[in-house]
C-alpha cells in the first residue's frame, strides 16, 4: 500500500473521517487551504458522541478495530493554521496518526 503523498511532513498531513472532509458540515474550516486530499483509511472503531459540546459528531476509538474510510490532506498550510486558528481554543484535537492508511 502506498504511503502519504512525498514531500510532506507528518505536521503536514491531517487524517480526516467526520466533519472537516469535503462535503461535510464542517468542510469550511480547511477550505481556505491549499492542499491535497487522498482516500485511505484508519484502523478504529467510530463512536457517535452523545453529550459535551461535541454531541452529534462522530469520534474515532483507535483500538485496532474495523478499517475506517478516511481522507488524509495535505498541506504545507496545516502547522501555521493549527498554530493561528479561531478554533485552537475550541477544544478540537488532531492526532498524528501514523497508520493512516491508503489504498
Amino acid at each position: 500500500m502506498p504511503g502519504p503523498p512525498e514531500g510532506f511532513s507528518i505536521d503536514e498531513q491531517l487524517a480526516v473521517y467526520g466533519s472537516l472532509a469535503p462535503g461535510e458540515r464542517n468542510a469550511h474550516v480547511l477550505a481556505p487551504l491549499v492542499g491535497e486530499w487522498t482516500e485511505g483509511e484508519i484502523i478504529g472503531t467510530l463512536q457517535t458522541i452523545t453529550e459535551g459540546y461535541a454531541a452529534g459528531y462522530q469520534g474515532i476509538r483507535l483500538d485496532g478495530g474495523d478499517a475506517v474510510p478516511c481522507m488524509l490532506f495535505s498541506s504545507r498550510d496545516l502547522p501555521a493554521f493549527w498554530a493561528h486558528s479561531p478554533t485552537s481554543g475550541a477544544r478540537i484535537w488532531a492526532l498524528l496518526l501514523p497508520g493512516a492508511r491508503l489504498p
